[in-house]
């Protein structure tokens, strides 16, 4: 027997015992998932590559020994090995599959030799007896979620020579005190830090250049420098939390980004003026703050983001300046008390569902440039009476103006190339269709 193949023996739930043979060299991915009482497991010396979800869940195994030559531990390959202790990675392994070791929760020391030269993320995510790791010393990322949850962590070395440090990547280590962020880093992922509430010390090196959102959030260093206010907390020309502001807020000069869901769900704040550096307003940035009612936006701002005031619901009063170039998604879905929307000359797309259901807008001014409405842009306007689409306009799409139960008049320009059959469909009550040539067929 040279190989055992794909699950094999996966969720052979009486199965305690198993010596795999010398002459093995392959063995499949989930060969042994799933064996919840399987307590030992002999492995061939000659295995080089330890599969994907090799023992994945084996809740009862206490040991494991990870023989010499093996080069590579794929995915989830001990994932849940909730009573292994002992861990070993041999010298000569050089990649470590996503999630490897996470919810081996009884796992208390991890050394990751110098010669590991890839680790995917989520390497001990939740692994919460975990206390001592020891990093390569050439590392340059700490991954995605890699140590989440290690709720036991009180310290670790950060290699000099990383330069980023990923999402997630210490977030819920709670016990965590100790850790200097090296010179080299560029950037900081979002909830990086989040929730390690013993964290009281820390130092932002001058060369990062990218902080994602909630950081920071709910650590002891954060939590004694932010109180409620009105102007977010900075640290070398990056915002830190946006959930603690109040009332009216201004966004400092020298800040160029509003980083992803930075305010989100803030139910206090009630108006926003953004500095004149600001060039771009993040994903989310502004979602569900539900009392916020003015926006300023200088001009300057390029991009506004992707949901970036979805379900504000109070939100009427915001000019969005010549300076705009993109609009995403969903930017101002369900903005019930927005009524004028004003877009900019090098807006060339209205994305879908970006004013879905904004049902008190009444105002409706295009740029020059305007070429597609996407599906539901305006679905559910009740407030639109008439629409004069612009010149310059190609497509519209399916819903784009569907449930406008008071639109009864629309101009269509004979620039159009296609115009959905369901367009206008359900609730929008049009009376007067003006049409100059264009699309063939029109619904």
């Amino acid at each position: 027997m040279v190989c055992i193949e794909n699950a094999a023996f996966n969720d052979c739930t009486k199965l305690t015992s198993v010596i795999i043979p010398e002459s093995v060299t392959i063995i499949g991915n989930n060969a042994f998932a799933l064996c919840k009482k399987l307590k030992a497991i002999t492995i061939p010396k000659g295995l080089k590559a330890i599969p994907d979800f090799f023992l994945y869940d084996c809740e009862s195994l206490s040991t494991i020994t990870i023989p010499e030559d093996v080069t590579s531990i794929g995915e989830f390959a001990f994932a849940g090995c909730d009573k292994l202790t002992d861990l070993i990675i041999p010298d000569r392994v050089k990649i470590i599959g996503y999630c490897a070791f996470s919810g081996c929760s009884s796992v208390t020391r991890a050394n990751i030799p110098d010669g590991v030269e890839w680790l995917i993320g989520g390497t001990f995510e939740n692994c919460t007896d975990l206390t001592e790791v020891t990093l390569p010393k050439h590392q340059k990322s700490i991954p995605e979620s890699m140590f989440c949850g290690c709720s036991s962590l009180e310290k670790i070395a950060i290699p000099v020579t990383v330069k980023k440090i990923e999402a997630k990547a210490f977030c819920w280590c709670s016990s965590l005190r100790e850790l200097t962020i090296p010179e080299a880093v560029k950037s900081i992922g979002e909830m990086a830090f989040y929730n390690c509430t013993s964290l009281a010390d820390i130092t932002i090196p001058e060369g990062v250049d990218s902080i994602g959102a909630d950081a920071f959030t709910g650590s002891k260093w954060l939590a004694e420098r932010s109180k409620k206010n009105d102007s977010p907390d900075t640290e070398n020309g990056f915002m830190l939390d946006g959930k603690t502001c109040t009332g009216e807020v201004t966004i400092p000069n020298g800040i160029k980004l509003i980083p992803k869901s930075f305010f989100e769900g803030n139910e206090d704040i009630t108006r926003v003026t953004l500095g004149k550096d600001v060039k771009e307003i993040g994903e989310k940035a502004f979602f569900k703050c539900t009392n916020l009612e003015e926006v300023v936006v200088q001009d300057g701002v390029e991009i506004i983001g992707e949901r970036a005031f979805e379900n504000c619901f109070n939100l009427s009063a915001i000019t969005i300046p010549d300076s705009v170039t993109s609009i995403g998604r969903n930017a101002f879905y369900q903005c019930l008390k927005m009524t004028k929307a004003v877009i900019p000359d090098h807006v060339t797309k209205i994305e879908d569902q970006t004013f879905f259901a904004c049902e008190s807008l009444t105002d409706l001014l295009w740029g020059n440039s305007i070429e597609e409405i996407g599906e539901c842009a305006f679905l559910g306007c009740d407030s639109l009476t008439s629409v004069v689409l612009p010149k310059s306009i190609k497509k519209v799409h399916y819903k784009a103006f569907a449930g406008c139960k008071n639109l009864t008049e629309i101009d269509i320009p004979g620039s159009i190339e296609f115009f959905d059959w369901a367009a206008f469909w359900f609730g929008t009550p049009l009376s007067t269709l003006i049409v100059d040539g264009g699309a063939d067929s029109y619904p």
